[in-house]
């Protein structure tokens, strides 16, 4: 079978082309120019198939038509109704098929069709403009030209309604007379011009003389009136059944598409600008699938680690993490997938100059209809931050070394000098100066630990250790130390487990010290000891002024303190709870709290008994 034929056969198939209608078949490129054409053209142009090949399609059209012709070549829409310069109206439609760069154009002549047949083919011409055009004002202006030049028109308005129900122009069309532009122009322009929103067809007079025909279409979605169309034009426009049956379709059509085509763009335009964002971002963002496969990432991947975005999509995420950390950071990974709030997790991961650098991966999951689809993460190098704390560290340990040095030489001349023969007001001075000495070494011990466990040197010495008789120390201990406040041992059972007995003991000693601080003198602070599903739960309770609420979730960040501390002068830096979780979490235990305002305060350790 002949090749244009089998085209002209399957094209006519689709759209149900009446065989009793002449179509042609013509196969163009890019720039219009005809390459191929079936014998059927003559039916149509009266002119040999031969005599075709070689010219510009829109030759073949009259003056008006061949701008319209242009536009479908050029895919800006995808069919027209026109006429030929044989002055035969045919409606030309671009396949959409492309064979190597060359175009596929289907006219058919519908001069002659039935009433039947043209209302199929103005149906189907309505409903592909708004199927394939771009935007809405393109699809409206394009049906409005095919009702204007099927029923002899000038044009047509489209007003909607804004939210104080006055009318704003979504767009307009008319035909290429001065006449025909005028008469819209001036309808557009006329602050006195009263549109009607009921279905009807009226007379207006533009001049006294001059009048014309409007009809009038309300814009209706979902029961609600958001616009009218107006079609333009004189006593000799058509109002024919056709016509009729061509508003009855627009009515059923119009509202849902222009919101919905707004809908889509404004979709569209989101989706553009959150995709700008993203590429514009300097973290590395990216999708993945459950099985921690790359979906989607940005162009920051390439220019932190040198690899191509393409040349990842499909792969595990982690191949961006050094090989030696994989395994570990797939399985910090893992342990989150379900979870909304994740723990960023750090690791090593490739640059383009071949070094490494620190990366913070945080994820969350993206959950439709209850169920996790996929996972959704940001990567941000924070090496220049990683830097900053080590310099940091390592001043605060030189610091406290230097600073420890002195106040242990004081303190020892201190208790020498409490040894001998003073009066009473000497021996208060020098219990003063060793109390404040006791005091500035907790401190500088306590920023030499927060150092240590930033730089992960903080150690841990496990051992069989009694907590039971740890706390009663630690009561004794507290108790001659804070003599401002009452220190209770309360509900203590016989308790061993493997731990670090010095550190767990200075976890316990700054729950008792923070709260000495934030309680009033003379009041109790109770500890106790209890034995639940098999871990030693040790409790510190006080009478103080509590925590508020909003406050709960960050009392054991490094150097945070409640807001209502402020109420009182309470010192210190806010390390103790820090260095606290610290330690009970390098026991596998838990730390928590419980507190209302005003009333007081209960701290937890859990720790496992194997």
């Amino acid at each position: 079978m002949n090749y244009n034929i089998r085209i002209q056969i399957g094209i006519s198939s689709i759209y149900k082309f009446p065989k009793t209608v002449p179509a042609a078949t013509f196969i163009t490129s890019n720039s219009g120019v005809v390459l191929k054409v079936s014998s059927t053209v003559k039916l149509i142009f009266e002119i040999e198939a031969k005599k075709v090949v070689g010219k510009q399609l829109y030759t073949f059209f009259d003056e008006k038509s061949q701008k319209a012709i242009s536009l479908v070549l050029k895919n800006n829409t995808r069919a027209m109704l026109v006429h030929t310069s044989n002055q035969k109206m045919v409606y030309v439609h671009n396949s959409g098929i492309e064979v190597n760069g060359k175009r596929i154009i289907v006219i058919r002549e519908i001069t002659k069709l039935s009433e039947n047949q043209q209302k199929a083919e103005l149906r189907y011409a309505i409903l592909e403009a708004f199927a394939w055009s771009a935007t809405r004002r393109e699809a409206l202006n394009q049906i409005i030209k095919l009702v204007s030049n099927k029923f002899k028109w000038y044009g047509g308005i489209v007003w909607l309604l804004n939210d104080e129900n006055a009318f704003n122009i979504l767009t307009f069309w008319s035909k290429k007379s001065r006449k025909s532009e005028l008469i819209i122009s001036d309808l557009i322009q006329n602050n006195d011009y009263q549109k009607d929103l009921t279905q009807k067809i009226r007379t207006y007079k533009i001049t006294k003389k001059n009048k014309i025909k409007i009809y009038s279409l309300p814009i209706v979605f979902e029961n609600k009136t958001i616009g009218i169309l107006e079609f333009v034009g004189s006593g000799s426009s058509i109002i024919s059944d056709l016509f009729k049956s061509t508003i009855t379709l627009l009515k059923q059509q119009l509202g849902q598409f222009i919101v919905t085509k707004e809908a889509v763009a404004q979709l569209k335009s989101n989706e553009e600008n959150y995709r700008t964002l993203v590429e514009l971002a300097p973290d590395i963002i990216y999708s993945k699938d459950l099985r921690g496969r790359i979906k989607a990432i940005n162009s920051a991947v390439t220019s932190i680690t040198n690899l191509n975005t393409k040349d990842l999509l499909g792969r595990p995420l982690t191949v961006l993490v050094d090989a030696s950390e994989r395994e570990e950071v797939e399985e910090q990974l893992s342990k989150e997938t379900n979870k909304i709030v994740t723990k960023p997790v750090e690791a090593r991961l490739f640059s383009q100059k071949g070094k490494y650098i620190v990366g913070e991966i945080r994820e969350r999951p993206k959950i439709i209809n209850k169920k996790v689809t996929m996972r959704l993460g940001i990567i941000r190098d924070i090496t220049q931050r990683k830097l900053l704390e080590k310099q940091k560290d390592m001043w605060v340990g030189i610091s406290t070394h230097e600073l420890k040095t002195p106040l242990t030489t004081i303190k020892a001349y201190t208790q020498l000098l409490l040894k001998s023969k003073l009066s009473e007001n000497e021996q208060n001075y020098l219990k003063t100066i060793n109390a404040l000495t006791n005091k500035m070494t907790n401190l500088i011990n306590d920023l030499l630990d927060a150092a240590q466990i930033n730089s992960g040197t903080l150690t841990i010495k496990k051992d069989k250790v009694s907590i039971t008789n740890l706390l009663e120390t630690l009561a004794r201990n507290s108790q001659i130390a804070f003599n401002t406040h009452t220190i209770v041992l309360d509900k203590t059972v016989e308790i061993s487990l493997i731990c670090d007995k010095e550190r767990v003991g200075q976890a316990i000693s700054n729950l008792v010290s923070n709260a000495v601080k934030y309680s009033k003198p003379k009041t109790k602070i109770i500890l106790g000891l209890q034995l639940l599903q098999n871990n030693a739960v040790i409790s510190v309770k006080d009478f103080g002024i509590g925590i508020p609420k909003k406050n709960l979730s960050n009392v054991f960040n490094v150097f945070y303190r409640a807001g209502n501390y402020e109420e009182r002068s309470i010192s210190g830096l806010g390390l103790g709870l820090f260095i606290a979780q610290y330690i009970v979490q390098k026991h596998n235990g838990k730390i928590w709290v419980e507190s209302e305002e005003n009333i007081g305060s209960t701290f937890y350790i859990s720790l496992p008994l194997s």
